[in-house]
């Protein structure tokens, strides 16, 4: 009877430590995402190369996982949602169709402002949250790219339109 108890005591310590550290990864993923959307507007989106797990042998029953897509979208939006029957709206970041930075306790209904209303959007699953954090140096690289490349369009506009301003 004392290895039952010793196991049960093992197994609700290895349960805890999940739950612990499940909590942290979804406070971290959000914080770091919300960091990110705050320097962007709504549409902004790149594409970086998908993070791949390792495989195993039980991915499927051949022995082989299924296909994905090489690369990861992302998306600066616009989230509306209704909680505990009030509407409710944020911004957020997607990757693909999994949103971060929103709170799942309670959500009914959950819309991206400017996509298809086929498109099913989804808080982020855990997996989707390891993905993106070994993606997140990537992600911030190229949202940072598309920025400067941008920045540096609107000058050469202005400078041109100030040009033509009369003086």
């Amino acid at each position: 009877m004392g290895d039952l108890a010793q196991a049960m005591v093992s197994l609700a310590r290895a349960a805890e430590r999940r739950r612990g550290a499940r909590a942290t990864l979804v406070d971290a993923t959000d914080t770091i995402a919300m960091a990110i959307r705050e320097q962007l507007r709504s549409g902004d989106a790149v594409e970086v190369d998908r993070y791949q797990k390792p495989k195993t042998a039980e991915a499927t029953p051949s022995g082989t996982s299924p296909a994905t897509p090489e690369t990861a979208e992302y998306e600066a939006v616009r989230v509306s949602y209704i909680k505990g029957g009030a509407g409710a709206g944020q911004d957020a970041l997607a990757r693909d169709l999994a949103i971060f930075g929103v709170s799942d306790s309670q959500i009914l209904i959950l819309r991206v402002t400017g996509w298809k209303d086929e498109w099913k959007p989804h808080i982020a699953t855990m997996d989707e949250r390891q993905a993106f954090v070994y993606e997140v140096d990537s992600v911030i690289k190229a949202f940072a790219r598309n920025l400067t490349t941008q920045a540096a369009t609107y000058e050469a506009t202005v400078k041109k339109a100030t040009k033509l301003v009369p003086r």
